[in-house]
């Protein structure tokens, strides 16, 4: 099949870099990547990262860069996690924003055209968030929408109450839009632990930006029934949640605003630490869970 190609010029800057981390996907990555590449516009890069898979992977990927030459196919020397495969994306991502997809994941086929018009007409704000639809086992879509804020219209950080500032959000990073540059001036990355390696990078962008646009579109389909998936396994999670807090924290510190953001903080934190508490059946785990919540919630 011959290779679609998009002509770019000084207009037609890559406006969003897809971060597709892959491991053992061979399953679901073409799924992935349809769904993406149905998308039309020359606006955009698909990074996909193969973090060491052992099954055909590589091949389905590589096939379809022959078919569509805005894939890119980059492979770690090493297996490790999802944090270490999506900064490996970042690195050599070129666009204005990064849109953090998992391989399981499919995006709706109109997303790329939504989002550029969203980001045009709104000026480019440094955050954008949208709605998704979470597929399950019987089949069918649930509407699932992580936010409390105002749809379709640009909140400034200073006007807003910083209280409850994270808790307008989830962490996840596959239904927002990160800009390139305040990653790479703030020095962010993702932590290098098996999972929530995306409450640190999430809530630590957060804590940087000076907007953010949410827009009550269903753009992104997070499939909860892929069993192996890092999403379906996230409650065998012990430390990393944890870790994961203690880093935001530092970096709060270090930045000069924990104080700034200290009860949103502690209140995600919390959340978090219940999350992990009901979805683990390990007794010593569950005592190590209340424990944290208990003095989180003292401090509080």
């Amino acid at each position: 099949m011959k290779t679609k190609t998009f002509k770019k010029d000084d207009s037609n800057s890559i406006l969003i870099s897809f971060i597709i981390p892959c491991w053992n996907s061979q399953k679901t990555i073409s799924r992935c990547l349809q769904s993406i590449i149905i998308n039309q516009s020359i606006n955009i890069e698909i990074i996909c990262v193969d973090d060491c898979s052992n099954d055909n992977t590589a091949a389905i990927i590589n096939s379809l860069i022959k078919q569509d030459e805005r894939i890119q196919y980059f492979k770690k020397y090493q297996h490790t996690n999802a944090g270490d495969t999506r900064n490996l994306g970042i690195t050599n991502a070129s666009g204005l924003y990064c849109w953090f997809v998992d391989s399981d994941d499919i995006i709706a086929p109109d997303s790329v055209d939504k989002l550029i018009k969203n980001m045009k007409q709104y000026s480019h704000p440094d955050l954008i968030i949208f709605s998704y639809k979470m597929i399950t086992e019987q089949g069918h879509a649930e509407k699932k929408q992580h936010i409390q804020t105002v749809s379709n219209t640009i909140l400034e950080i200073k006007n807003i109450n910083i209280d409850i500032y994270y808790q307008r959000t989830s962490p996840v990073v596959w239904n927002k839009l990160f800009k390139l540059k305040l990653i790479n001036d703030n020095r962010l990355k993702f932590q290098s632990i098996k999972s929530s390696n995306d409450i640190f990078f999430t809530r630590a962008y957060m804590s940087i930006v000076r907007n953010f646009l949410f827009l009550d579109e269903y753009i992104y389909f997070n499939d909860r029934t892929i069993r192996d998936s890092i999403s379906a396994l996230r409650g065998n999670a012990f430390f990393p949640t944890h870790l994961a807090n203690l880093k935001l924290r530092k970096f709060l510190i270090v930045n000069n605003i924990y104080m700034k953001f200290r009860k949103t903080f502690l209140k995600s934190y919390q959340s978090n630490a219940k999350h992990e508490y009901k979805n683990t059946d390990n007794i010593i785990y569950k005592f190590f869970h209340i424990t944290i919540i208990f003095l989180l919630g003292c401090i509080r």
